[in-house]
């Protein structure tokens, strides 16, 4: 258990790194459907996220929504992009973290 956790908070520490940005822990949740109770209690403990849930609920305004293309969103913000990293390069480097 421990070993995937502290796999876990590398692929944090590295996501901050890439993208610039870190993960808020108290906004984060851990969901894990067929790990014994011990092994999960740790792993959040590890992390320090809390435990998720299913069925999620999320608020979604319905009212407002725009659909805007991925490469859009990781222009750099004086281009009129918010500033993203591309998916494909964190999961990349995710996948070499993990190895």
């Amino acid at each position: 258990m421990e070993h995937v956790a502290l796999q876990l908070v590398r692929l944090f520490q590295l996501y901050k790194e890439i993208a610039r940005q870190e993960v808020n822990n108290s906004k984060s949740m851990f969901y894990a459907m067929s790990w014994s109770v011990i092994y999960k209690k740790r792993t959040i403990v590890t992390i320090e996220f809390s435990e998720g849930s299913l069925p999620l609920h999320m608020l979604v305004n319905k009212e407002k929504t725009a659909t805007v293309a991925w490469q859009q969103l990781c222009l750099s913000i004086k281009e009129g992009g918010l500033g993203d990293k591309s998916l494909p390069k964190l999961n990349q480097a995710a996948i070499l973290t993990l190895s």
